[in-house]
């Protein structure tokens, strides 16, 4: 179905991303290595892929995968649930237009992450939580 893969390269700030895990801070050597590893994955399974570069005013912003719904008929920008996430959404529309005629958008007061998006065939499950609220989802349904 999906024959390509946007990735973007943590950044050293990724030290300083969202977590509710009590784990301690992330270690970005390992971090680049899983990223690395991640892409291997992705093309060992015949995907071709595309990497951005880090961005430095956003820790999270390697997990580019909660920001656009890529589906089999439109890409959806989303509105992510955390303030320091919205402004990650910017400029991918222009990345994601070289795969995609029609390009949806989730608007305020509605928000979601792609990460709480589940596709089985041609279903979606989606998930509420502190990213996703239900105006959101009502928006992507």
């Amino acid at each position: 179905m999906f024959t390509q893969a946007i990735l973007r390269v943590p950044d050293r700030n990724f030290v300083n991303g969202i977590t509710s895990a009590n784990l301690g801070l992330p270690h970005y050597e390992t971090a680049l290595s899983q990223h690395l590893a991640y892409q291997k994955a992705l093309e060992e399974c015949g995907l071709k892929t595309q990497i951005l570069p880090s961005d430095p005013h956003f820790p999270d912003s390697c997990f580019i995968e909660d920001v656009a719904l890529c589906t089999p008929k439109c890409a959806i920008i989303t509105r992510p649930g955390a303030l320091e996430r919205r402004k990650e959404t910017e400029g991918i529309d222009l990345i994601l237009k070289e795969f995609y005629e029609e390009i949806e958008y989730i608007q305020a007061p509605g928000t979601l992450e792609a990460g709480d998006v589940m596709m089985v065939e041609n279903h979606y499950f989606i998930g509420l939580s502190k990213r996703t609220n239900p105006e959101g989802a009502n928006q992507f349904i």
